[in-house]
């Protein structure tokens, strides 16, 4: 093999002794539920391997700072966070509708006309990051953030939404940052995937923390501070915003949703839409803390 072309990680085999293609869920040879796309590409051996190398060095440079025990701390809160999705109030009024209407991804939803790609710097770079992160499977993807505190991106909508855990950690994964800016400090070599390590399982998603955040790490941060470090803080209101970003497969329902953190302005409309949602909100199970404005 030449020196600049990486090992690429045979197909897994079904119990039918078959190669599953890298987008299915269900086997079309045998019918057999062969699990989520995502979680079986960020379980294969090599993924692993390569976030493990990257989480010892992070704990070597903790150790010669001093802040090892830190660094372990912030890995014990993370292994606690949960997936955030951001969204318009009235996308989550929409979605509250009925006895729950299911959230769609964004490419179904754009192809099905039901959501405009924006026109600004992002959404036309979009599919190709995406496809280049999870091929094959990624129009299927929910795309949401890692959160210590219930609070989401802002550039993204007014009412961040928990998930559930029960009800979605089993089909979730976790990739490095959103794939744009990934792109941008890891960019394509003509044909080549991208590199190993920067994506987890959700049990591990501690584990991609810390590779990744571990220089931002010192002996004296609290425990108060590691909710801004796993998505700054600063700049939350900005399409930049740092975040571990998730990706959960398959239709989203309300039902699965946990709590709301929703930011309301002052607006006559909005306020009246807000006041109509929160019984529905209670009728679903879902708590939620409001922000007025």
């Amino acid at each position: 093999m030449p020196a600049n072309r990486r090992k690429i990680p045979a197909l897994p085999k079904c119990a039918c002794g078959q190669e599953i293609p890298t987008n299915v869920e269900r086997f079309i040879v045998c019918g057999i539920d062969v699990g989520f796309p995502n979680v079986r590409y960020a379980e294969r051996q090599l993924e692993r391997d390569a976030l493990d190398t990257r989480l010892s060095a992070a704990r070597v440079s903790a150790n010669a700072r001093g802040c090892r025990l830190r660094l372990e701390a912030f890995g014990r809160i993370v292994a606690t966070s949960k997936t955030v999705i951001s969204r318009s109030q009235g996308d989550l009024c929409n979605l509250l509708g009925g006895n729950g209407e299911l959230m769609q991804a964004f490419y179904p939803a754009v192809r099905a006309g039901l959501r405009m790609p924006r026109n600004n710097e992002f959404d036309p770079q979009r599919e190709a990051n995406d496809s280049r992160v999870n091929p094959f499977f990624y129009a299927d993807l929910h795309f949401g953030a890692l959160s210590i505190d219930g609070r989401g991106v802002p550039h993204y909508g007014s009412c961040a939404i928990t998930l559930r855990g029960d009800m979605t950690c089993r089909r979730t994964t976790v990739f490095e940052e959103n794939p744009m800016i990934f792109a941008t400090n890891h960019p394509s070599g003509g044909s080549d995937t991208i590199p190993y390590g920067y994506r987890a399982v959700w049990g591990d998603r501690a584990k991609l923390a810390m590779a990744k955040l571990g220089t931002k790490i010192e002996a004296t941060t609290t425990d108060e501070e590691f909710s801004g470090i796993l998505m700054e803080t600063a700049e939350r209101t900005s399409g930049y915003t740092d975040f571990v970003e998730a990706h959960l497969y398959g239709p989203l329902h309300p039902r699965a949703f946990e709590h709301v953190y929703a930011v309301v302005v002052d607006d006559e409309f909005e306020r009246l839409q807000w006041k109509r949602m929160k019984p529905k909100l209670v009728s679903f199970g879902i708590t939620f803390e409001e922000i007025l404005l």
